[in-house]
């Protein structure tokens, strides 16, 4: 942006805790200051704030949804990766490599969890034998009944499947976790555990794990892109993940 002669106000979720009110007061600073654009990675927790951002975009600024706050896709323009699609390319490829369990790893109600199940799920449905949720999903969200700690409920979990097992892991926090547990257990990967990671950017958390790999920076740059064009125009993208082989999912 500043290369493009244009400044830029950052809001930080992470330093906010993706406190939806705070997000709120910045969105109205946005709003009074009369900013050209924004790129939105708006917070998923209640009270969510899409409806001023659609206030915003009917107002005449240039709105660009980088991330998703609810399942949905929203209603102005977004550059999106397509996570439903991303879930269904990792149930085929354990499909297809033919093990006889496979589940997903469910850490969050983020969004972006929730489509990646929801494509998974899908083609469970449409080319194995229908989607379970007590046998095809690993459980480590954190719950009042449940542990603590999400990572040991994984482990939990992990260690009550002997058997073989193939596991997509929606982040590289649920993905340390397999993979250090398989190695406590002497499984071995690809042949009795095989694992595939969701990954964003393109440095791999680890070297030796299959991934689905979307390139987020490109996306920024693309949206960043359309709000300094001249030519301003509707633009609701989904992009696809690339799948990179590296040898923990075993051959076909």
């Amino acid at each position: 942006a500043l290369e493009k002669h244009h400044l830029v106000c950052v809001y930080s979720q992470a330093e906010a805790r993706w406190d939806a009110h705070r997000e709120r007061r910045f969105l109205e600073q946005v709003r009074q200051a009369r900013h050209r654009g924004l790129l939105a990675f708006l917070s998923p927790l209640e009270p969510r704030n899409d409806a001023l951002v659609s206030a915003l975009a009917a107002e005449g600024m240039r709105v660009v949804h980088l991330e998703y706050c609810r399942p949905e896709s929203p209603a102005e323009n977004y550059r999106l990766c397509d996570y439903r699609q991303a879930g269904r390319i990792a149930a085929v490829e354990f499909m297809m490599a033919g093990y006889r369990e496979i589940a997903f790893i469910r850490s969050t109600d983020a969004p972006y969890e929730v489509l990646l199940e929801e494509g998974f799920a899908a083609a469970l449905r449409e080319h194995g034998t229908g989607f379970d949720p007590e046998r095809h999903r690993i459980d480590a969200r954190l719950k009042p009944h449940c542990s603590p700690n999400g990572s040991e409920r994984l482990r939990e979990q992990m260690r009550s499947r002997t058997g073989e097992l193939a596991v997509f892991c929606p982040n590289d926090l649920a993905l340390g976790d397999v993979v250090n547990l398989a190695r406590e257990e002497g499984r071995r990967i690809p042949d009795e555990l095989g694992a595939l990671v969701f990954q964003f950017g393109l440095r791999p958390y680890r070297e030796d794990v299959d991934s689905l790999v979307y390139d987020r920076r490109k996306d920024y740059r693309e949206a960043l892109s359309s709000v300094l064009s001249p030519d301003w125009s509707r633009q609701q993208h989904l992009q696809p993940v690339t799948i990179v082989r590296r040898g923990s999912v075993r051959g076909r």
